[in-house]
């Protein structure tokens, strides 16, 4: 089996761990700089597939790094997982607030920083 499709079935494999990260993330919807849960809770994730985690780099309490092995190549994935004020939102594909005017994801944020993290958990599968 190539590298592809290695991965490729990794992410089915694990398709539902992947969409309770990602929804965790839409459901706490913090804004930029105060996603204290959301980093926690990512931090957890990354934990949990035994990456290294180093928290509140450049100075900013909720970026962290997080790294497995020492080995090259070294690869970097950005992962933003920050919410938009005022763009509460039901996950229904026509405008449905939760709570009007609270925070929400309205740019896919959600789905980036968990895309970010199931891509380093299949590559280290491999």
């Amino acid at each position: 089996m190539e590298l592809k499709e290695k991965l490729v079935s990794w992410i089915d494999e694990n398709n539902q761990r992947i969409i309770e990260l990602s929804d965790k993330i839409w459901d706490l919807a913090e804004t930029g700089l105060q996603e204290h849960k959301s980093a926690e809770y990512l931090v957890a994730a990354m934990k949990s597939e035994d990456f290294e985690v180093e928290s509140g780099v450049a100075d900013m309490s909720t970026a962290f790094i997080a790294s497995y092995g020492s080995e090259k190549p070294v690869i970097a994935i950005l992962g933003e997982y920050d919410a938009l004020p005022g763009l509460s939102q039901e996950p229904v594909p026509f405008r449905k607030p939760v709570k009007e005017g609270a925070n929400g994801q309205g740019c896919g944020h959600n789905l980036l920083g968990v895309a970010g993290i199931a891509a380093v958990f299949a590559l280290k599968k491999e």
